[in-house]
């Protein structure tokens, strides 16, 4: 794999959104490209997998909105 370029992704934290350039790989074997993501953000979501986790908790534990770490 070789680097392909890059994409820009907004991403939330707290209050403020944050412009990110993610790095994408190209395979010439099967000729697909693939992103390259920091381990705390999932694909196709904005909000950090603590954020989404501790959502998860409190509706679990019926608790009324989430707020930030």
């Amino acid at each position: 794999r070789h680097r392909h370029g890059s994409y820009s992704r907004f991403v939330v934290i707290g209050l403020r959104d944050f412009r990110l350039a993610m790095p994408r790989l190209y395979c010439p074997w099967c000729r697909r490209t693939e992103a390259v993501l920091p381990s705390w953000l999932s694909r196709r979501c904005v909000y950090p997998a603590c954020w989404r986790q501790a959502a998860a908790v409190n509706y679990l534990a019926r608790v009324k909105g989430v707020t930030g770490p």
